[in-house]
């Protein structure tokens, strides 16, 4: 083997090239590919789907977190959440009721096994999904200080409807989450109230 560093400049033609999802309504969005994880902390099992719309941009949903359990002051169980997700994208992209959708079988309900039942649910989630298209609104969030807009997934739509009478609306004042530093919350959480401010 030759582990020369003198190589040719056809090297630089990796995959550097990606473009990434940026916020907004978006056509012909499909799922790529579903994967699964653990949290790094409380180890939560999640799902996270990998998408791509019409210009080719590479997107994502949030983390899909799969526990049937209620945090102590949550009203839902995370996996209410994720189902109801989940849910959505099986109407839009098979043009079915939601209670058509209800009624598919994600995992086998006589397996137990947590990592055997998240297997089988990528594996039915990626035959339902991957590939289907589907209208797709996606949200920003700014994570520093001038720093890149990440976007997620955040609602989704049947492709039959004409996009003339879509109901997904994007307005970048509400649907970009800006970073706010420190001092620029605190300066604005320590003005205080002028008597010439007061309307009396």
């Amino acid at each position: 083997m030759n582990f020369s560093l003198n190589v040719d400049d056809s090297s630089n033609e990796m995959s550097n090239n990606v473009a990434y999802q940026k916020p907004g309504v978006y056509e012909n969005v499909k799922v790529t590919e579903i994967i699964s994880g653990k949290s790094n902390v409380k180890q939560t099992p999640y799902i996270r789907m990998k998408t791509v719309n019409q210009n080719g941009e590479v997107g994502q949903s949030a983390y899909m977190y799969l526990s049937s359990e209620k945090g102590e002051g949550k009203k839902t169980a995370a996996w209410d959440i994720t189902a109801r997700n989940i849910n959505d994208l099986i109407c839009c992209t098979h043009n079915i009721s939601r209670d058509e959708a209800k009624n598919i079988e994600l995992v086998s309900s006589n397996e137990t096994n947590q990592e055997k039942q998240i297997s089988m649910l990528v594996d039915k989630l990626s035959s339902l999904l991957v590939g289907r298209p589907f209208r797709a609104k996606f949200k920003g969030e700014q994570t520093k200080e001038g720093g890149a807009i990440f976007s997620t997934l955040d609602r989704v739509e049947s492709m039959n409807v004409p996009s003339v009478a879509t109901g997904l609306k994007f307005s970048p004042d509400k649907d970009i989450k800006m970073f706010l530093s420190p001092d620029s919350v605190n300066s604005s959480i320590g003005t205080a109230v002028k008597n010439d401010d007061l309307p009396f």
